[in-house]
């Protein structure tokens, strides 16, 4: 059975900010980031801002709050592990392919990262919603494993990421009772999240909801609001 290994890496941190600061990624929302960084590394190359992102950040890297996190997130995420894992495969029909690496940011945007098989969760967040963060991003890298390229030949990538996002609506139908707290998911996914719940309590067939959901997304742009 897969594991999640909960890390700590400074650099990746900084990289993180760096992202958010200077918007090098594809996310869903707006960063927090503190106005004394961002006027630090906007505009400047990842190199020159690593060091000047670990200076302003050392109060933080140094006060025990990240240890005493991944601590207590591993132990909360051990608890219901295997039978999530065992879940995501029982639904989608398909094992979960290996071991997965969670690092822990300083920031409230958790990018991830399917190839290299890791994920970010948020040290802003409270223990309810960083075990669901974790499976919201699960979900995320099984998607790409197994749908991810044919869907997007399909439907093209823009629909194939909302496509992946909204799916996460399944955690608050099939994982209540594991993770407590609750997927939020965007706004702009509200409608397809809407009908993601109406067809998957009609039938609950994976395959099926993701046919579903693609002849939905090539008829109309009604269901993501840009």
């Amino acid at each position: 059975m897969p594991i999640v290994n909960f890390l700590f890496e400074k650099e990746k941190d900084a990289w993180n900010i760096w992202n958010g600061v200077n918007e090098k990624i594809r996310r869903f929302g707006n960063p927090i980031i503190s106005p004394k960084i961002t006027a630090a590394i906007k505009d400047k190359f990842l190199e020159e801002s690593i060091p000047e992102i670990k200076r302003i950040n050392q109060t933080i890297y140094d006060s025990g709050l990240i240890e005493n996190f991944i601590e207590s997130l591993q132990k909360s995420w051990e608890k219901i592990e295997k039978e999530f894992f065992r879940r995501i495969e029982t639904i989608t029909g398909k094992n979960f392919n290996g071991d997965v690496s969670c690092f822990i940011t300083t920031i409230g945007t958790c990018p991830y990262n399917p190839k290299e098989r890791w994920f970010m969760s948020s040290l802003l967040y409270n223990l309810p919603k960083s075990v669901v963060s974790i499976g919201h991003e699960l979900l995320h890298i099984h998607f790409h494993d197994y749908y991810f390229e044919d869907i997007e030949k399909q439907i093209g990538t823009e629909k194939t990421h909302d496509l992946r996002e909204a799916l996460t609506v399944l955690l608050n139908l099939e994982f209540k009772d594991l993770l407590i707290g609750f997927d939020e998911g965007y706004e702009q996914h509200r409608e397809l999240r809407e009908f993601i719940i109406q067809e998957w309590k009609k039938e609950k067939n994976f395959d099926k909801l993701l046919e579903k959901c693609i002849v939905k997304l090539c008829k109309t742009n009604d269901f993501i609001k840009k």
